[in-house]
């Protein structure tokens, strides 16, 4: 029978190989320090002044990313801005959406430029959501007369309707309620658009 020592060294060989192939770092030698995100090895600084210093890294990288300029608010043909009430009010949510947002009815108002699936022509201003039933509701312009204004409404699968709106330019969804949404058009007319009717006046 081996002695315990020799069973361990053997067994130590493979359990490195299948630590090394699952990605987890080995240390070569007794405390090797490893590099953090930045490249430098942690373990030569103490672990508080570590810390403050990949919290300055990560506070550093988010002052990058809010001055990267919008590609899409320098697009030309995009939507205009949203009004200062709307975007300071979806500014305010800190619920987990992704894009700027503000509660309408039972729903949520999202402002996204992108369209419907697989829908290329309504440039998208905002869109209107709600479950039970699900609905949406997507506001902009025809993506090849940006003067007329569009809406398309959608369930789960397939889109309910399309209401064109001439002579007003691109549409946004302000306001609202589950009803009937308040939409502003390029040009300031404030419309209604009924839900029950999907007539817009």
């Amino acid at each position: 029978m081996k002695p315990i020592v020799s069973r361990l060294s053997s067994l130590a060989v493979p359990a490195l190989f299948i630590l090394a192939v699952a990605g987890v770092p080995i240390a070569v030698g007794a405390g090797a320090p490893q590099p953090n995100a930045a490249g430098v090895p942690v373990g030569t600084v103490p672990a508080d002044k570590q810390a403050r210093i990949d919290a300055g890294n990560r506070q550093a990288a988010a002052a990058q990313a809010k001055l990267a300029p919008d590609a899409k608010a320098k697009d030309p043909g995009a939507p205009a801005a949203a009004p200062a009430a709307m975007a300071a009010a979806a500014a305010a949510n800190g619920d987990g959406y992704l894009d700027p947002h503000f509660p309408v009815g039972s729903g949520m108002v999202v402002v996204t430029h992108d369209p419907p699936p697989g829908d290329s022509t309504i440039a998208v201003a905002n869109m209107w959501s709600r479950q039970g039933p699900w609905l949406f509701v997507y506001a902009g312009s025809d993506a090849a007369s940006p003067t007329t204004g569009l809406v398309v409404i959608r369930d789960r699968q397939s889109e309910v309707a399309r209401i064109p709106v001439a002579g007003h330019g691109a549409l946004q969804i302000t306001g609202g309620s589950d009803a009937a949404l308040t939409l502003t058009a390029a040009d300031s007319t404030v419309l209604t658009l009924d839900l029950s009717t999907q007539t817009i006046h």
